[in-house]
């Protein structure tokens, strides 16, 4: 019995299950992986602004990837340059630098939230041809548009 049973074990093991038996089927990702890295300038069209993306109206805030890992842009008020790092569809971005103008109404709200959220982006996801989300661990950060 013991040598039957360790036959049967063996088959099923080594070949998976028999014919006619349950199979376990793999999970589909619900987020396609980026064939391309992003590259270039992109407005940031809206930001998470508490719970939601807010759109953000008549604004410079820019983000610029190049093809070195250098990151800069606008927040709206002030330059920034850094770094990002992207594989698929991972992405992190850390600024380095800013300069230091003084922001007040929109502008001041939008480079706050962009300081805020930034590091927390850990995903992009192409929508379209021309725009793709940037979210966390918390869901939505910033939407870009590609300029």
């Amino acid at each position: 019995i013991f040598a039957t049973l360790w036959v049967v074990f063996s088959f099923v093991f080594f070949c998976g299950t028999p014919k006619g038996g349950s199979k376990r089927k793999k999970k589909k990702s619900s987020v396609a992986v980026l064939s391309q890295p992003l590259k270039g300038e992109y407005r940031i069209v809206s930001i998470n602004m508490g719970e939601r993306l807010d759109s953000l109206k008549e604004n410079q805030a820019f983000l610029g990837f190049d093809t070195a890992g250098l990151l800069y842009g606008n927040t709206g008020c002030n330059n920034f340059t850094g770094k990002y790092r992207q594989t698929g569809d991972s992405l992190s971005i850390e600024v380095l630098g800013m300069t230091k103008m003084y922001c007040r109404g929109e502008a001041g709200k939008t480079e706050y939230r962009f300081n805020e959220m930034s590091p927390q982006i850990k995903k992009v996801r192409k929508l379209n041809a021309t725009d793709y989300l940037l979210s966390g661990d918390m869901g939505e950060i910033m939407l870009l548009r590609k300029l």
